[in-house]
């Protein structure tokens, strides 16, 4: 019965859930630090903490399928071994748990990013997304202009290692003209391969930091 539940259903679950783990880890908090709590007994709180360890298991159990799936996901586009992604996802799912807050959304699409952001941190640093012809489309300037306008996304720029947040700035023009992918390649003396990969791998950390700020 519960499978047909609905997607509305499985959120109220994640969200009890959440809220189970949120008075949890409060209670141990009270325990651990030996004072005393008006409002509840040591007995209780233990409980309460006990509760919340159990809800953790519980949604992290719930959700290990989107784990698998963001995994296969990389694992068939990138051609990397399935099982080192599903670990890592596993852990970013982990991380997610314990920093959701059930007031701000729904817990899936914030899992998500957490999962896809600690399988990407492990991934090899060349070859690990394909050079396809979309990284040619000039709009993806001006889609970024417009997040970093909204959301303030330039000071993520600062962690881009250097070289790639050299041909960001290029391509967009934030210090000046903006210019190709093959200018690009003139000026740094880099094959338009290499300016490609540079371009697509700090345009998918940005993204990725610009989603997880909105998400906490």
């Amino acid at each position: 019965m519960g499978r047909n539940r609905g997607k509305s259903g499985v959120m109220e679950d994640n969200i009890d859930l959440a809220k189970a783990i949120e008075a949890g880890l409060l209670a141990q908090d009270i325990l651990d630090s030996g004072c005393e709590y008006p409002d509840a007994t040591d007995e209780e709180l233990a409980t309460l903490a006990e509760e919340g360890r159990t809800a953790r298991s519980k949604l992290i159990e719930g959700n290990i399928g989107l784990v698998v799936t963001i995994a296969w996901e990389f694992a068939k586009s990138r051609r990397l071994g399935f099982d080192d992604l599903y670990q890592e996802g596993c852990v970013g799912l982990h991380e997610a748990v314990m920093r959701y807050d059930w007031r701000k959304g729904p817990f899936g699409p914030y899992a998500a990013l957490w999962i896809r952001a600690r399988i990407r941190a492990v991934m090899p640093a060349s070859g690990m997304y394909p050079l396809t012809d979309d990284l040619e489309d000039p709009s993806w300037p001006r889609q970024l202009h417009s997040i970093n306008e909204r959301q303030g996304l330039a000071r993520v720029l600062e962690l881009v290692p250097a070289q790639a947040r050299k041909v960001v700035d290029l391509r967009t023009g934030w210090s000046g003209a903006s210019h190709t992918q093959t200018q690009v390649a003139k000026v740094m003396n880099l094959s338009l391969r290499r300016v490609k990969q540079l371009e697509h791998d700090a345009l998918g950390y940005m993204r990725e930091q610009w989603e997880l700020s909105e998400a906490a």
